[in-house]
């Protein structure tokens, strides 16, 4: 190959005369007269050398050759002064120049610089190409290490800072070099292992496997790993450890081994909570209610977590490995198709409000969102699944459905409390009219007459007893009274009767007319006795027998209790649910209206006065629910007005 060498010369028989020189000497050369001319040349493709003339207008600015010698440093750069100028010049150029030729000069001595120039330059790039060479070699000795003793000494310096223990031992298993990094992770200083035999100096590694392991590679030449080792650091802190062992050879023999001992406990530690974290968010997504479930691009079920499960009724093992359809109406088949597609060209949709299906084929409403699954680097080229987010609405739904209930029946409550003042009034007429005609029949003799007159009266006064009843029971009332617990059962069952007709039931009391007042919330001991007494009839829908009792424990140790028990001999309750019915929104009512609020209503409010609720129950014979309030007799009376 032949050297290409820019000559910048202003002095056009000077350029003339060297520019034939480097020719017939087989050079290929450049000419340049003008700074502007040398900067384009050197910036375009740089020559291997750079002959400039310092007599060259503008080239005698030392910065300029300063940002040259340093910006094209594979350039040489020999500089052409004359005689009168040397003393000056050469103190300016010194630093910024590789070599420099006095005028007059003859042919012989100018080819003998250049041929020396360039050898010096092509050392320098060798030497250059070496380094890197070397550090190369350093950042891979693990798959290296033949060239890593060959380069050892040169590479002193790096060993010391690389965050690897690295020492060496000879055939006989003695110490010959010993790094910074294995010095902190031992506490021994290199003075001190230098010559020590590896197995006194480290005693961990006497063990049978890891001696028989070490002398393989010093005999036979066999690079060998020891795996994570457990060891104490100086501070006496709990550190692991790998170890690799490889030979080193030289002419062919065997004259020892490099051994690398990377501290891996940050690392191993890095790994034991990842996949503490992992096992995390899987617990998440197990465990998690809503329904999780990962799809291949073509639609097929990859993962499926547990709300999953719940929610479709199919097992992970039966839907994982089915398409998509399984899970969705087929009358919503070719919109979930679409919205697939969709997702796939806008990346994710959110809290969507679909319905999915289960295996008995009952339509669940459920919001939904979708989203793609992707490599780490995050890029749309790297998608490889879909991922899909549903959440089970029916109880949001049922919820919804018992609000707009209570609204309606609060709205009703004080429509007919409205009522009931309007209905007093005409009440109070027809009454007075009532008893005045009676006076007037019996003074006359209609007998007969005053009779039917006394009838009106009597079902005047039933009316507006019961108008009184919905006057208290609509009115909003926490006020702590005395109160009789047979008479607010006694109201209850007209209440009840109110919502559930008892026609078709016996209705057996056993009220303990002994009972005493006792303190609590009248309004809302009713309201549970109304919500214990309607379950109690809808589980007997034909026929049946409906008993209330009461009664009085005294309890020495604490305080008299009174009990009450509602029972009925309809469907009972299964035993898994024994345990559950007065969980909130918990309900087994599939075919009809039911949130499940009954029973964790009634549990509130018997706690609530101080009490305690157990039921007993037997599919197929009856409940049994028995209610125990506290006898406490501070307070006021609070009749019903």
């Amino acid at each position: 190959m032949r050297e290409k060498i820019l000559i910048a010369e202003n002095d056009p028989q000077s350029l003339h005369k060297l520019s034939n020189i480097l020719t017939q000497n087989n050079y290929h050369v450049i000419t340049a007269s003008k700074r502007e001319e040398i900067i384009e040349h050197i910036k375009k493709d740089p020559p291997e050398l750079l002959l400039l003339s310092y007599s060259i207008p503008q080239m005698d600015d030392p910065s300029l050759l300063e940002n040259l010698h340093r910006d094209y440093e594979d350039t040489f750069i020999i500089c052409i002064i004359n005689k009168e100028n040397e003393a000056r010049i050469r103190n300016i150029i010194h630093n910024n120049v590789d070599d420099y030729i006095i005028e007059p000069f003859d042919d012989c001595k100018f080819l003998t610089t250049i041929d020396n120039a360039l050898k010096v330059r092509y050392i320098k790039i060798r030497n250059k190409m070496i380094c890197q060479e070397l550090v190369d070699a350093n950042q891979n000795l693990s798959l290296k290490t033949q060239q890593f003793q060959e380069l050892v000494d040169f590479h002193n310096s790096i060993l010391e800072d690389i965050n690897v223990g690295i020492f060496t031992i000879d055939s006989q298993f003695s110490i010959t070099s010993w790094n910074k990094k294995i010095q902190n992770l031992t506490g021994i200083v290199e003075k001190d292992a230098i010559g020590q035999n590896i197995f006194s100096l480290i005693p961990i590694l006497r063990e049978d496997n890891l001696y028989q392991r070490i002398c393989q590679v010093v005999q036979n030449g066999e690079t060998t790993e020891l795996g994570h080792i457990q060891g104490l650091n100086p501070l006496g802190e709990n550190i692991y450890c790998a170890y690799k062992i490889s030979p080193i050879r030289k002419n062919g023999q065997i004259r020892g081994a490099v051994i690398l001992v990377d501290d891996i406990t940050q690392r191993l530690t890095l790994q034991q909570e990842l996949c503490k974290t992992q096992r995390y968010l899987s617990n998440l997504v197990e465990n998690s209610p809503d329904a999780i479930i990962s799809f291949d691009l073509s639609g097929t079920i990859v993962t499926y977590n547990r709300g999953a499960e719940i929610i479709s009724g199919y097992s992970a093992e039966e839907a994982i490995g089915k398409k998509w359809g399984i899970l969705v109406p087929q009358s919503l088949h070719d919109q979930m198709a679409h919205l697939f597609e969709w997702v796939k060209e806008s990346s994710s949709v959110k809290n969507l409000e679909m319905s999915m299906i289960n295996r008995e084929g009952k339509e669940i409403p459920v919001t939904m969102s979708l989203s793609w699954i992707k490599d780490s680097d995050n890029s749309d080229n790297n998608v490889f699944g879909l991922s899909c987010i549903a959440r089970d609405l029916s109880e949001k739904r049922d919820l919804q459905d018992q609000i707009i209930h209570m609204q309606k029946m609060a709205s009703l409550g004080t429509m007919a409390a409205g009522m009931a003042h309007d209905i007093n009034n005409p009440l109070s007429s027809i009454l007075a009219y009532a008893e005045l005609m009676v006076n007037k029949t019996e003074k006359i003799g209609y007998s007969e007459i005053s009779e039917h007159l006394f009838k009106v009266e009597e079902d005047v006064d039933r009316i507006a007893n019961l108008v009184k009843k919905v006057l208290w029971y609509s009115r909003p009332s926490s006020q702590v009274s005395l109160m009789n617990i047979n008479e607010l059962l006694e109201k209850s069952i007209e209440f009840a009767h109110f919502q559930t007709p008892l026609h078709h039931l016996e209705l057996l009391k056993d009220l303990d007319p002994n009972l005493p007042h006792i303190t609590g919330k009248s309004k809302e001991l009713v309201q549970a006795f109304v919500n214990l007494i309607t379950n109690a009839v809808k589980a007997m829908p034909t026929e049946g027998t409906l008993t209330l009792k009461t009664s009085m424990k005294k309890n020495t140790d604490t305080h008299n209790e009174v009990f009450i028990a509602i029972s009925d001999v309809g469907v009972g309750i299964p035993e898994k649910n024994l345990s559950k019915i007065f969980e909130y929104c918990f309900t087994t009512r599939n075919n009809e209206k039911g949130n499940g609020l009954g029973l964790y209503v009634v549990k509130a409010i018997i706690e609530e006065n101080e009490g305690s609720i157990q039921v007993q129950s037997k599919v197929n014979e009856g409940t049994t629910f028995t209610i125990t309030l506290p006898i406490k007799t501070e307070g006021k009376p609070n009749p019903f007005i």
